[in-house]
């Protein structure tokens, strides 16, 4: 069994950007395992590149699949994933609920790059859920897609502290679990306690975290875990230059 930041009660991060790429037992798909519990099926986070050209055979998500297509920094050529429901693109965010499944491929002249999450669903009554970010560049309110799916275009909220503003992606008030997408302005800086858990991926700019013991600098794709037992310390963040980061609370909740 492989174990990867498996102990979700303890905090962890990682530069997702020097992990050796993986083959997959799909060919032409690599995987940068971040945390998983389990060998082929597992409950996992997970850096996952596709080749152009390149399909995955027919699977179920067994507990469900949570993914966003991310800007790939090494391949000018990445673009859109792509199901029977729909084509993602670039900056999407997706969730496909437990028991759904799919055969997913890409396009002829371009592959792509997502983060995944695996196995991470409670509640098998959500929808398909998709939101357009627009993160990196606008692009047309997509029309051609499958009706079960609960598509929107996401909209930027200014929130009460100067220089944050939020992207409601999903919540679910039975499991308490909440993504968002957060925009922090050049110069924000905040402090609070992580009373509800919750994991980071910065999607787009840097900011730095520091901690009693520690202070560290978090990246476009770093990844930061920090469960709710962590709860001992005020966590201060600033941000120099600006940062977009994908954030999810409440589905680390421990007892």
């Amino acid at each position: 069994m492989v174990l990867i930041n498996a102990n979700l009660l303890l905090r962890a991060s990682k530069n997702t950007n020097s992990i050796e790429y993986v083959p997959s037992p799909a060919k032409g798909v690599y995987r940068r395992m971040i945390e998983r519990d389990g060998d082929e099926v597992a409950r996992a986070t997970t850096i996952v590149k596709y080749d152009k050209d390149v399909s995955f055979p027919k699977h179920v998500h067994g507990g469900g699949e949570e993914f966003f297509v991310l800007e790939d920094l090494e391949n000018e050529d990445s673009g859109s994933f792509i199901d029977e429901l729909m084509e993602y693109k670039t900056g999407y965010y997706v969730r496909h609920p437990i028991n759904s499944g799919h055969a997913p491929y890409t396009s002829k002249d371009k592959g792509c790059l997502l983060l995944v999450k695996l196995r991470q669903m409670t509640d098998a009554t959500e929808p398909v859920v998709v939101v357009d970010t627009g993160i990196y560049g606008e692009s047309e309110e997509c029309k051609d897609y499958d009706a079960s799916i609960q598509y929107k275009k996401g909209v930027w909220e200014q929130q009460a502290d100067k220089g944050r503003s939020i992207m409601h992606l999903f919540t679910n008030e039975s499991t308490k679990e909440r993504v968002t997408l957060e925009k922090w302005d050049s110069g924000f800086s905040t402090e609070h306690f992580g009373e509800d858990g919750e994991e980071l991926f910065v999607l787009k700019g840097s900011f730095v975290e520091t901690r009693k013991n520690d202070e560290g600098t978090y990246k476009q794709n770093f990844w930061l875990r920090t469960p709710n037992t962590d709860l001992s310390q005020i966590v201060k963040r600033h941000t120099s230059e600006g940062c977009i980061v994908f954030r999810k609370t409440g589905h680390l909740n421990f007892e």
